[in-house]
């Protein structure tokens, strides 16, 4: 299984599809609202070019 990291905190994740749901589960909720937008429109990218 290939590892999957939180682009955030970069710790690791079970699935992709944890990562799109929360992107790194305690660090998340850290984040202000502008700075959960851009990661998550990381994450966007980055699966579309994969």
């Amino acid at each position: 299984m290939t590892p999957v990291l939180c682009l955030v905190c970069e710790r690791p994740l079970r699935t992709p599809v944890s990562r799109a749901r929360r992107i790194g589960s305690t660090c998340w909720r850290r984040l202000r609202a502008e700075e959960r937008t851009q990661a998550a429109a990381l994450f966007e990218l980055e699966v579309t070019s994969a």
